[in-house]
């Protein structure tokens, strides 16, 4: 896919013009083109649908090409992009759910789409509000309260010796926010009997949009990552964030934060579209968005990352955590100390969170394995 100079005239001239991607797509009359991600840049890409977003809209209209699925996402999307056939057409309005009572009609809309029959005509329109998520469980974006806040409620196909994915999502970001890590505004809701967590969107402020970009899209933004990965490293990404950001030493630290997390939460689900950088403060560039998606639909803890941080690539333990610390601007000592308080931290609350969120306590008990790491890192972090 190329941007082409023909259409880009009017936009430059805009004296808020900002980059896509600041390193590929520079504010430049040229024409760029990319061969990979199947011909479209990975910024555009943030834009568009992911995992759920691509299945309603392969239910409501059929398997779609690249290009296809772009431009039927009819959500609020990430980021400030929205797409169109041509320079004439409009995008299609944004559509977002209004209210509690009509995401209680979303769940009943997911159990349709999950199904193997025919969608009924009353959810058509609620599922199209969804076609712009990414992830690969239900999510809408919500109006609510007078804020926009993605919506995320349970799936059919979830592990129900568990408490529901709602549920662990909100105690997740509860024990982040305990361990200082930046997370959005975030709470539980009940919608007709339907558990639902709602997360404040973090890449609007009111209705404005502000520019987003995934850790994909920045690690991609390096040829070399275009020729020889598939996805991002931690190490790699915290290198190429100084591409992207004015000043990374506090966003490089606060990366390394959310290994360690991940790592003691049994979270290996961290991969590089569940990073990303926000321009919420235009004087003083990008910066790292709160953390988000902390935990994985999975059935067992995590022994892996999902990208590489340190001398045994993804493998969780300590002494991998603390084979590199420098690649994130620390030294051993303060990386010892990090993992010994988020370890602390994790292993003394973890317990509490879910059955303070309403978690039935055998179901808890069950996911004691997920955190055992974090009693490690409480205990002696040097041992492997």
């Amino acid at each position: 896919m190329s941007v082409g100079s023909s259409n880009a005239r009017t936009y430059l001239d805009r004296s808020d013009a900002r980059p896509v991607d600041p390193v590929l797509l520079p504010l430049r009359d040229a024409e760029f083109t990319t061969t990979t991600l199947g011909g479209i840049f990975s910024a555009l890409h943030d834009a568009g649908p992911d995992s759920w977003g691509r299945f309603l809209i392969e239910r409501l209209y059929g398997p779609q090409r690249e290009l296809g699925y772009l431009l039927l996402a009819a959500g609020e999307r990430t980021g400030t992009l929205d797409f169109s056939m041509a320079r004439e057409t409009s995008p299609p309005e944004s559509r977002v759910l209004n209210g509690i009572e009509e995401l209680a009609h979303a769940a009943r809309a997911v159990r349709a789409a999950e199904g193997n029959g025919e969608i009924p005509q009353e959810f058509v329109q609620l599922l199209a509000c969804g076609t712009s998520n990414g992830g690969a469980r239900p999510k809408f974006t919500l109006f609510h309260q007078g804020e926009l806040w993605i919506a995320k409620l349970p799936s059919g196909k979830d592990f129900l010796q568990y408490p529901s994915m709602p549920l662990r999502e909100c105690a997740a970001l509860d024990l982040a926010a305990r361990c200082g890590i930046e997370v959005p505004e975030h709470h539980l809701v009940d919608a007709r009997g339907v558990p639902a967590l709602l997360v404040r969107r973090f890449d609007r402020r009111g209705r404005e949009r502000l520019p987003y970009a995934s850790a994909r899209t920045v690690a991609w933004s390096n040829p070399e990552v275009m020729r020889y990965s598939y996805m991002a490293s931690y190490t790699g990404l915290s290198q190429e964030l100084a591409r992207w950001i004015r000043n990374p030493t506090e966003d490089r630290r606060s990366l390394y934060e959310r290994i360690v997390f991940n790592a003691a939460t049994g979270n290996g689900d961290d991969h590089d579209a569940n990073h990303g950088l926000v321009l919420d403060r235009p004087e003083y560039g990008y910066r790292l968005a709160p953390l988000f998606d902390p935990v994985a639909s999975t059935d067992l803890p995590a022994k892996d990352l999902a990208m590489a941080f340190g001398e045994d690539g993804r493998r969780i333990s300590s002494h991998n955590l603390l084979s590199r610390p420098g690649q994130f601007g620390l030294d051993r000592e303060h990386a010892e100390d990090l993992l010994k308080r988020i370890g602390a931290t994790v292993a003394r609350c973890w317990r509490e969170t879910l059955l303070t969120l309403g978690a039935d306590q055998r179901q808890v008990d069950r996911l004691a394995s997920w955190f055992a790491f974090a009693d490690k890192l409480a205990g002696t972090e040097s041992n492997p």
